[in-house]
């Protein structure tokens, strides 16, 4: 299975002259032909699977990627009962995907998609 390293970053949106780098996510997934995250490789190595959020305003959060109801649910390891979802898509260069947290959904622009070579997103 071909696993990526998918940079997740915030969208313009209305009111804003650009995208921010400063709000980003970085998602360890197994993307398939179409670019959707790959439920069966997710199943069969759930460990492998991981998030990354890196806000400038907040301390960064660590967690899983996980299947749940048509959506993946992003459940940060630091933060019990604190989920994200984000819809059930293609990842795509430069498309963007809405992500739904605690404080309302924002929209995110895949930024980059790169080979995943080793588990990086893992806490020490």
């Amino acid at each position: 299975m071909n696993w990526k390293i998918v940079r997740l970053e915030l969208a313009q949106c209305r009111g804003s002259s650009r995208a921010s780098a400063s709000k980003a996510y970085l998602l360890r997934v197994p993307l398939d032909v179409d670019g959707r995250i790959d439920a069966e490789a997710i199943a069969s190595n759930p460990a492998r699977a991981t998030v990354a959020r890196f806000w400038a305003s907040e301390p960064d959060m660590h967690g899983r990627v996980e299947r749940e109801n048509g959506h993946w649910r992003l459940r940060w390891l630091d933060k019990a009962g604190q989920l994200a979802r984000i819809p059930a898509v293609p990842l795509r260069l430069n498309e963007r995907v809405s992500i739904e947290g605690p404080g309302g959904s924002e929209a995110f622009s895949v930024a980059s998609i790169n080979d995943s070579g080793r588990q990086i997103l893992e806490r020490p």
